[in-house]
């Protein structure tokens, strides 16, 4: 063998010393890992589900629909709500401390995790709904809670924690406003009556899954009657099927290329799914009218399956349109010059 091929004998104690300074970096680092994913699993199990029947979610749509994606992906409505995540959260959690009136609220990061130490949400909003009554000289109890969920994208970001009973999420009571970059109180940027001394809206399960997921599904029903907030959804923010409806069946048929090419040879529509554009102007317009407009649902269809409206169909079978009960003549003006 050649001189300059012939191995050197290792230096063992060298070899043993670089094991020994690795193996506890190594232990730790997957120490690490697992205690991570364990805080995640845990988190997921006090959050709503992406579960609901017949829906895909917009990660099955890129494939065959990348230029679509990529402008949905870029817009406000896919980040309408989000799971609580670096790069979801746009709040100051540097070690901040809030106060409004009496009450303080102390915001943290740890890692990718962020933190609020602040009175007990559950037992605050039993208060205020008048379910609990302090006794005289009780202090209110204070607990910290991870923050799972964040609502807004566009001017503010709302911020939810687990409530502790089914997967409901309750309201940080400060709000973050990105072009001030400041925190303020909950009830400063959320309109409420003014004989009203709180905004009671403070259950997001119940008052934003409608209109800022996919296809919500707020409450479980009960085998031997009443319900649990138990929500599932179609997928968090307003996602591709919150405007086409569910995609699982269009997923399925269109797995045969051969069928695809047909539909695009003869410029039809699929009828696996829903092209606002190649429906009725009033229905396409009713699309956009499930969230930008002031409906009400019945609360048997509330509590039993959500949200049952689906894209194409009329929407006032579901949700009755509110109306003005007296004469706004500047309103109908308007209405008869853009009926839709």
């Amino acid at each position: 063998m050649a001189a300059w091929f012939r191995p050197s004998r290792p230096n063992r104690p060298l070899v043993l010393a670089l094991a020994l300074a690795v193996l506890p970096l190594a232990g730790w680092a997957a120490a690490r890992h697992l205690d991570g994913a364990s805080r995640d699993r845990a988190l997921a199990a006090t959050v709503p589900q992406e579960v609901r029947a017949g829906y895909a979610t917009s990660a099955r749509c890129e494939a065959c629909h990348p230029a679509q994606y990529a402008s949905w992906h870029r817009g406000y409505h896919r980040t309408m709500t989000q799971y609580a995540t670096p790069a979801a959260v746009r709040g100051d959690f540097a070690d901040v401390t809030l106060r409004d009136g009496d009450s303080a609220v102390h915001l943290s990061r740890r890692g990718d995790d962020f933190f609020a130490e602040m009175v007990d949400p559950m037992w605050q909003y039993q208060v205020d709904i008048g379910q609990r009554t302090p006794a005289p000289g009780e202090a209110a109890p204070r607990a910290l809670r991870r923050i799972s969920m964040v609502t807004g994208s566009h001017h503010m970001q709302a911020y939810w924690v687990p409530g502790n009973e089914g997967n409901n999420q309750l309201s940080l009571p400060f709000t973050y406003l990105f072009d001030d970059r400041r925190w303020v109180p909950r009830g400063q940027v959320f309109l409420h009556p003014p004989e009203q001394d709180h905004y009671d809206e403070q259950v997001w399960n119940v008052s934003c899954l409608r209109c800022h997921t996919t296809a919500g599904q707020p409450l479980a029903l009960l085998p031997g009657g009443g319900w649990k907030i138990e929500s599932v959804l179609g997928e968090n923010g307003i996602a591709c099927e919150a405007c086409h409806g569910p995609a699982e069946a269009h997923i399925a048929a269109n797995q045969n290329p051969l069928r695809r090419y047909w539909l695009h040879l003869r410029g039809a529509g699929d009828p696996t799914i829903v092209n606002p554009a190649r429906i009725a102007p009033a229905r396409g317009a009713e699309v956009c009218g499930q969230c930008h407009s002031l409906t009400d649902v019945s609360a048997d269809i509330e509590l039993g399956a959500g949200k049952t409206y689906v894209p194409g169909a009329e929407l006032e079978r579901t949700q009755p349109l509110l109306r003005p009960l007296h004469p706004t003549p500047a309103l109908e003006r308007y209405a008869a010059e853009d009926p839709l």
